[in-house]
């Protein structure tokens, strides 16, 4: 699958699990991998949306894994979508740079197991179920309400 096949299926993808939670995605030609969330009130935040097609080996255990590789600059959400599995994660860009390691060139790295074969350093997936897109936009939009109600 080519990498335009790969982000149409995760555009797609998050675009469903959006509009369930009545939040519009609009592309951001501007920004590389770049899209505008358009929440309830007219709020704007700028996701970048990463996609990959499955877990795929990991080390050299044979263990099943994610990784994420982020160019980090204008975002305030990282979206991870995993097409094969249906599976979309919603994190605060500080939050993924906080559990990511940094690398050269301003890029993020974010790597976990989704079957562990032994002993290892990097989270399990359960570990990211915080970030599941339903509970992120349902923390999300509970914000957003807390700052429009505000004085």
């Amino acid at each position: 699958m080519s990498d335009a096949a790969l982000h149409a299926e995760a555009e797609a993808l998050l675009r469903r699990r959006l509009a369930a939670a009545g939040i519009c995605l609009e592309r951001l030609p501007e920004v590389a991998l770049g899209y505008a969330m358009l929440l309830p009130g007219a709020r704007m935040r700028v996701a970048k949306v990463l996609p990959r097609k499955g877990p795929h080996p990991r080390g050299r255990t044979g263990a099943m894994g994610m990784h994420w590789m982020l160019r980090s600059d204008v975002e305030d959400f990282v979206v991870l979508a995993d097409t094969g599995r249906e599976l979309v994660w919603l994190l605060p860009a500080m939050e993924f740079r906080r559990l990511a390691s940094p690398q050269r060139g301003g890029r993020w790295h974010l790597d976990w197991f989704v079957v562990r074969t032994g002993a290892s350093r990097l989270p399990d997936e359960g570990d990211m179920d915080e970030y599941r897109i339903e509970k992120a936009l349902e923390r999300l939009l509970e914000e957003e309400k807390a700052r429009h109600d505000a004085p």
